[in-house]
């Protein structure tokens, strides 16, 4: 080896030893400022092409790392001024060579240095500049001159021992391991047998710095690991750290503290609204997009703060004060925290106009205006109160209708027999009609009774009485008429058998017995008596009579004085007459039990009859038996039909027309039985157990009965059709099938469901198809941007093709991750370059070395610039951009890309979230993939993401069916929340209960109302509007509860008891309750009047005094009875006074042959 390529190996082992132990930059500055590196001439003209390479690789390391060192001290200016390093002045131009092709460049002849002239010394070895300012090689370079020069150097150069100069192939080795540097690879190292070599300053350089560049990358791609697996707060530590690399774990380690703080404070606000606390913020200083994330997150917690006031301030006046006119009022609430608060607000408005129609209408009501009805649209449960309060008043304008029409008809007009006709009422108001009907048919049935008597006393017939249950006043005229009825046909009796036997049959001494008469009739009676005595004592003979009539009793005899013939026919007659009396008196009696009392069972009893008489009087009671027998069985199973008892038929034997009747109500009850059981069978299938498709199978029914069974069957095969295609429809929807419509004919009401059934699967196809593309387009085909397009849509539809949208909007921003970034640490200074000129293996160690150096400087800077962007300035989404890197240094560069791209999509990730939360968009959940405390946020924010969620869509789902469906009794179930939310939650719930029970207390009470149940008022606690409108509906309750009361009252006094008089007392009534009790009290009145007029003319009758008659004024049925009656007292009249007349001049004036004359009677 020459002493020249000696002397250039031992100055480049101590550029690079004060490289790597970063001494001596004023030193590397001069051996790189001289202007010529090599100031002397090889003696072939050119230097050796291993001083050329390695002179070449020197140069090209030294030049990336200035250019390394200038770039972070530019950066460093702008950064933290604890974490500049020291940079040095810029490296001198070096021209770049290729490994194969190096330029040479010759100084001129004038600037030659003549051989005896050279200065030749390592500190002197320096680039050499041509004309132009380039550097370059002496072309012409003379060995033997340079030796010289050397020897008689004025600057001794340093001497070089043999050891410490390494051999051709170590050289060629550390040309090598730069490469491989260059190329990332950290692994290799200079290994040489010679011990020498080992010890020299080239060796010891070159794997020193070797180590230092692996020990850092190590730490990096530690810290980077550990990073990214979620540990927050790692640093990094490299033993004998210094300036560029130094610097570089200084901001490596300040990024994963700073990321620490943001994380941990971004956590525990994350974590403190998921618990319901909104009073905490974070408060940790950020730059950059974190400072992004720190407002997105705070103004997201006062959104909810602003969101949670106004809900629990709405709710506590609707729920708990009754002020159903709040709402709550953010005007700038989007997404699910407006929609949120339009479900609240619609609570709100619906509840007010709802609550506000059911007071106007109980008002109503109260005031007796039953024209008024609830007109609010409503849902659910307050839909059914709707309809309960509507049929409700549907039953009382029914009812007041129908009792004012029968009040007005029967007490005014007087048409008897009607009835007021209310369908499918109950309790209460069945009981008040029941109570009107039952009085207009007493009175109307005794009315009739009493007309039909009377018309048959004034054509003469006497065996009709007054037969109608009755009492009170109307039982005292029951019994004045039958006792008119009595003693007229004991009088006509009487007479009739005073004037047979006197007149036709002369039987003597007969006397008219009438008891307790008066007036006219005992005047009668006496004219008829002294007739029959002055007749009796006039005629001296009576007929002989066949004593084979009386048989064998002969203890009673005529005891009037008589002779002769008479005193014969006296004998004759008495016997007959006792026999004949016995007989009639049981015949009769018998007689009128069965067959006008009613009374079965009565025998004839005649005692000591013989012959005809006891066989007739046998035949009388065969007759009696056998037809309380008959009637008596007929009865029981007539009125087992009347109670539904269908099993009980006519068993008795019979022959005749009896026959025919009891066959005939034997198949009666067969036919009535089968139809009863098939339609009870058909009505249990159908309406209670749900079993469509049955039908009844009644044989041979016809008339009525087959209409009725038609009808059954006609109305279960509509229901079972109707039903089945409505059913298979919702249980096609139900399984995704929204191809098939109700497409069975119907009318109506089922007509109207069908149409509103078959919109629903249109919209539902239309919302399921447009939802369909739009998943398809942006989950699957990646085609952002796309909306689900549905026209004419609203209310709920409108609303879920609304969040679709929402979310498919959402989901085109690109979700970026959070990456942690990692760092290189490692000492030494790279700021100088190897600047001498060289050839050989030489040269290309020197071009390695240069390569490698530049390589770290712009890892290092990449690395730098990246660290202070993401970690200092907060600038995510930066990337180390190294070029033609491999190995370590390419995966070094990836892992802290990597980690800066995770801290990146992990920060971008929570502010998406943030503000998506801010917005009301509560569909978006932190997705990326992290570890450690990373995952924990992670798991933080998407578990207070789960309860806002939650917390929303259960007041969401409250609210719509509370406030627009009217589902009461809905209750938000938001699992495991504290603090605030569950404040919030516990309010809503407070409002939808009170709400629930207040609505279903109004609702029972008119339900109960409308069955006729007037003992039930609102009891529970209610303020505000729900307050007025509880005294309201229970003022009117009290009321109704009262005009039941007394209406009912009086029906049965006037209707039942006979009480007359009554009248019906409700006080501070008003409209048509006020004119229903008029009316039912001027009927009252009518009927009272009308009854004390007939009462008391047919008690002047039965006190024998007829010159009273009815002159009441009437109408109707009662006016023809008024006629009746006095029609009957103008007969009775002209009968007493005609048999007076005819008795007068037959018995007392002795004027015989007189005939009474009295038209018009039979």
């Amino acid at each position: 080896m020459t002493t020249v390529e000696e002397a250039y190996i031992t100055h480049v082992g101590n550029v690079l030893s004060l490289l790597v132990q970063d001494k001596g930059r004023e030193l590397v500055s001069l051996s790189l400022d001289s202007p010529n590196p090599l100031p002397f001439d090889f003696l072939d003209g050119s230097p050796p092409q291993s001083i050329q390479k390695v002179d070449a690789s020197l140069q090209q390391v030294i030049q990336k790392m200035f250019r390394m060192e200038q770039e972070l001290a530019r950066l460093q200016e702008r950064s933290d001024p604890a974490l500049c390093v020291d940079i040095g002045p810029p490296s001198p131009q070096i021209s770049y060579k290729t490994e194969d092709e190096w330029e040479v460049v010759n100084n001129k002849a004038s600037q030659a240095s003549a051989p005896s002239q050279a200065k030749i010394s390592p500190s002197a070895l320096a680039a050499s500049t041509s004309d132009d300012n380039s550097p370059g090689l002496v072309q012409s370079i003379d060995l033997s001159a340079l030796a010289a020069a050397l020897a008689t150097s004025d600057e001794v150069a340093p001497e070089i021992p043999s050891e410490n100069i390494p051999c051709s192939e170590c050289i060629q080795k550390c040309a090598s391991v730069v490469s491989s540097v260059v190329k990332g690879d950290l692994s290799v190292q200079v290994a040489c047998q010679s011990a020498a070599c080992r010890q020299s300053t080239l060796v010891v350089s070159i794997n020193e710095m070797m180590a230092k560049l692996s020990g850092f990358t190590e730490e990096v791609t530690r810290v980077a690991a550990l990073t990214m697996d979620g540990r927050h707060g790692v640093q990094g530590k490299v033993e004998g750290e210094q300036g560029v690399w130094k610097g570089l774990m200084r901001q490596l380690n300040a990024i994963t503290e700073a990321h620490s703080r943001q994380m941990t404070d971004f956590a525990a606000v994350c974590a403190a609204v998921a618990h319901g606390d909104l009073s905490r913020k974070v408060t940790v200083e950020v730059k950059g997009e974190t400072l992004i994330l720190k407002s997105l997150m705070n103004a997201m917690v006062s959104q909810l703060r602003l969101v949670t006031h106004q809900l629990t301030r709405a709710t506590y006046a609707v729920g708990t004060a009754g002020r159903f006119g709040e709402q709550p009022d953010l005007e700038d609430a989007r997404g699910v925290w407006k929609e949120l608060i339009d479900n609240v607000s619609i609570i709100c408005v619906n509840m007010d106009a709802q609550v506000r129609d059911i007071a106007n209408v109980s008002k109503a009501i109260a005031k007796g205006d039953l024209s008024k009805k609830i007109s609010f649209k409503a849902n659910g449960d307050m839909l059914d109160l709707k309809h309960i309060i509507n049929t409700m008043i549907d039953h009382l304008r029914n009812i007041a209708s129908e009792v004012t029409r029968c009040s007005f008809e029967v007490g005014n007009e007087g048409k008897l027999g009607g009835q007021a006709d209310v369908e499918y009422l109950s309790g209460a108001w069945k009981e008040l009609i029941e109570s009107v009907n039952t009085m207009a048919a007493n009175m109307t049935m005794q009315t009739r009774d009493i007309a039909h008597v009377s018309k048959a006393i004034a054509k003469g017939d006497l065996m009709k009485k007054v037969t109608i249950n009755a009492k009170g006043e109307v039982a005292d005229m029951k019994n004045t008429i039958n006792t008119m009825v009595d003693q007229l046909q004991q009088f006509a009796t009487e007479v009739s058998r005073v004037s047979l036997e006197v007149g036709t049959e002369g039987k003597l001494g007969g006397q008219a017995v009438v008891e307790d008469v008066s007036g006219t009739w005992k005047e009668v009676t006496d004219n008829v008596n002294t007739m029959a005595s002055n007749f009796t004592a006039q005629v001296r003979s009576i007929a002989e009579v066949t004593i084979a009539v009386a048989s064998g009793d002969l203890s009673k005899t005529i005891d009037v004085v008589a002779r002769g013939e008479t005193l014969e026919l006296k004998f004759i007659v008495n016997a007959m007459v006792e026999h004949m009396r016995t007989f009639a008196a049981e015949v009769t009696r018998v007689a009128r039990e069965v067959g006008i009392e009613g009374r079965l069972g009565g025998q004839a009893h005649v005692k000591g009859v013989d012959g005809t008489w006891k066989e007739l009087t046998d035949n009388v009671n065969t007759m009696a038996a056998n037809l309380t027998a008959q009637v008596r069985d007929i009865a029981n199973v007539s009125m087992a039909i009347a109670k539904g008892d269908l099993s009980k038929k006519v068993s008795i034997n019979v022959n005749g027309e009896m026959l025919d009747l009891k066959h005939t109500i034997n198949a009666m009850v067969y036919q009535l039985q089968e139809f009863a059981t098939e339609v009870s069978r058909v009505s249990l299938e159908v309406g209670t157990e749900g079993k469509l498709g049955g039908q009844a199978v009644v044989k041979d029914a016809s008339g009525a009965w087959k209409k009725v069974t038609d009808n059954v069957n006609t109305m279960a095969a509509n229901l079972t059709t109707q039903v089945r295609s409505i059913a298979e429809v919702a249980t096609a929807v139900t399984c995704g099938d929204l191809s098939k419509t109700i497409d069975v004919e119907a009318l109506g009401e089922v007509s109207e469901l069908k149409k509103t059934v078959n919109s629903m699967v249109e919209h539902l196809r239309t919302f399921a198809a447009e939802v369909t593309r739009t998943a398809r387009e942006v989950g699957t085909e990646g085609r952002l941007g796309r909306q689900a397009l549905i026209k004419g849509v609203d209310g709920t539809w409108k609303e879920l093709t609304d969040n679709v949208n929402t979310m498919a909007s959402n989901l085109t921003t690109q979700v970026r991750s959070i990456a942690e970034v990692a760092t290189a640490v490692a000492s030494g200074d790279l700021r100088k370059t190897i600047a001498v000129e060289a050839q050989g293996e030489i040269s290309e160690l020197k071009d390695t070395v240069n390569t490698m150096v530049e390589q770290l400087r712009i890892f290092a800077a990449e690395i730098t610039r990246v660290s202070r962007e993401v970690g200092t300035e907060g600038r995510l989404g930066g990337q180390a951009h190294v070029k033609d890197v491999g190995g370590t240094w390419k995966e070094l560069t990836d892992n802290v890309n990597t980690m800066t791209a995770n801290l990146t999509a992990q920060v971008r990730d929570i502010a998406n979230v943030s503000k998506a939360i801010a917005r009301g968009d509560l569909s978006k959940k932190v997705t990326v993939d992290v570890k450690g405390e990373m995952m924990d946020l992670k798991h933080t924010i998407n578990a207070m993401v789960d309860q806002l969620h939650q917390f929303a869509t259960e007041v969401n789902r409250v609210s719509l069916e509370v406030g627009t469906q009217g589902k009461l009794g809905r209750q938000a179930i938001v699992e495991d929340v504290s603090g605030t939310w569950k404040e919030l939650t516990n309010n809503v719930n407070t409002m939808a209960s009170n709400l629930t029970t207040q609505v279903r207390s109004i609702a029972e009470v008119t339900t109960a109302i409308a069955c006729g149940d007037l003992s039930k008022t609102i009891e529970g606690e209610a303020h505000g509007e729900i307050c007025e409108l509880k005294f309201i509906v229970n003022a009117t309750v009290e009321h109704l509860r009262t005009f039941a009361e007394e209406v009912t009252r009086v029906a049965r006094e006037v209707g039942t008891e006979g009480k007359l008089g009554g009248q019906a007392y409700v006080k501070g009534v008003d409209g048509i309750w006020k004119e229903l009790t008029d009316n039912m009290n001027s009927m009252a009145s009518n009927l009272t009047t009308q009854a004390r007029s007939i009462a008391e003319v047919t008690t002047a009758v039965a006190s024998g005094d007829l010159s009273k008659t009815i002159t009441i004024e009437a109408q109707g049925e009662i006016s023809e009875l008024k006629t009746t009656v006095n029609s009957m007292v103008e007969r009775l009249r002209i009968i007493a006074a005609e048999v007076t007349r005819v008795a007068r001049e037959v018995g007392t004036e002795g004027r015989l042959g007189g005939q009474a004359e009295v038209k018009g009677v039979e």
